[in-house]
């Protein structure tokens, strides 16, 4: 699954596509982040995460970066809410 904000496998969960690009997420914990490597200015990135929960307004997440190759650079657990 892609990272749930602006991801099209995040509609089947009941949010429609047009409504998603206007999600605001306040971070409020960020658990078990590790950064393993360097992002270049011009460097893409692909978000992954895997929704651990989403309750009253809250999402628990597993999330990552990585590189095109697959190389992760970085990872961790987020928390937050919708703004």
């Amino acid at each position: 699954m892609l990272w749930p904000w602006g991801s099209a496998s995040f509609c089947g969960g009941g949010i429609p596509e047009d409504e998603i690009k206007n999600i605001i997420t306040l971070f409020a914990f960020a658990d078990k982040v590790e950064f393993s490597g360097v992002v270049l200015p011009g460097e893409t990135v692909i978000a992954r995460g895997q929704m651990i929960y989403l309750r009253r307004g809250t999402i628990k997440a597993e999330a990552s970066l990585e590189r095109m190759n697959g190389d992760i650079v970085c990872s961790g657990i987020l928390t937050g809410a919708r703004g």
